[in-house]
């Protein structure tokens, strides 16, 4: 008859772990379930001109200012509550748990960025206060449970430290650099496939042009800003052109009242420079 225990499957593994070791795997799978949860950040911008003045987002940990600090958080942390299953493991666990956290405690800093057309917000939501307070609890249970030397302690706080500090100057410089005033493309003509035909569009330093759409154009940094056209004079577009792969350009859509959405459904997406026009990072 065989002895009861004696199997190795995920029963007996879990069987096997004190309380403390499941508490914390159960903490990291909770954080990695609310990395989806699109309440890490809210990401404010305020738009001057006519029509909506304020957009408001709310940012899961894989969405634009969330990435990389945010989302690396939420895979640590994960990996930690894991590491806690392993008994070479627990003896790092503090250092481990200590990534996330300091990942996550950066994550609170409230950043912003004023431009000539848009200004910018972003601050913490409630999920990251969430996620926060569950890896935090992580680290108590490490530090009861498996009793780490001082000296491991200590490199933990070191490593919170390091990381925050890191973590912060790191999405400062995000933003500075995804609001960075220079012009990320020259006029000309570019092209793209868009329902089994090629669209394209024209941009000179005054005018735009693309299918039925055309009218004024006014640069402000990355920002353009879209007045006079026909089919909507009344209303106003703020447009974001970046740089993308190779001489390619990605317009994304601030606020576009015109034709309920329809000028910023031919206008959104990557574009490739068929006469002229060059993505200038």
């Amino acid at each position: 008859m065989a002895q009861e225990g004696t199997g190795i499957g995920p029963i007996q593994v879990i069987r096997g772990r004190p309380g403390w070791a499941l508490a914390v795997v159960g903490l990291g799978l909770v954080v990695l379930a609310l990395s989806a949860v699109p309440a890490w950040l809210l990401h404010s911008r305020v738009v001057g001109g006519e029509g909506y003045r304020t957009l408001t987002l709310g940012l899961n940990a894989w969405q634009l200012k969330s990435v990389p600090v945010l989302s690396l958080a939420a895979v640590t942390a994960g990996l930690a509550g894991i590491a806690a299953m392993v008994p070479r493991a627990q003896r790092w666990l503090p250092v481990m748990v200590a990534v996330p956290l300091g990942l996550l405690a950066a994550g609170l800093l409230p950043l912003s960025h004023e431009a000539h057309v848009t200004s910018v917000a972003v601050t913490p939501g409630w999920a990251l206060f969430l996620a926060l307070a569950a890896v935090a609890a992580m680290l108590a249970l490490v530090q009861r449970g498996a009793r780490p030397p001082r000296a491991m302690l200590i490199a933990a706080a070191a490593v919170l430290l390091a990381v925050g500090a890191a973590g912060g100057i790191g999405r400062f410089a995000q933003l500075q650099e995804a609001e960075a005033v220079s012009t990320h493309w020259s006029p000309g003509t570019y092209g793209r496939q868009a329902r089994a035909q090629e669209a394209r569009l024209t941009l000179t330093n005054t005018t735009y042009a693309s299918g039925p759409w055309r009218g004024a154009l006014e640069t402000a940094g990355i920002s353009i800003i879209l007045t006079g056209d026909a089919g909507c004079p009344e209303a106003r577009g703020f447009y974001h052109v970046r740089a993308a792969s190779g001489d390619a350009i990605l317009v994304e859509k601030v606020i576009d009242t015109c034709a309920d959405g329809d000028r910023a459904a031919a206008l959104e997406g990557t574009w490739t420079p068929i006469d002229g026009g060059t993505g200038t990072p």
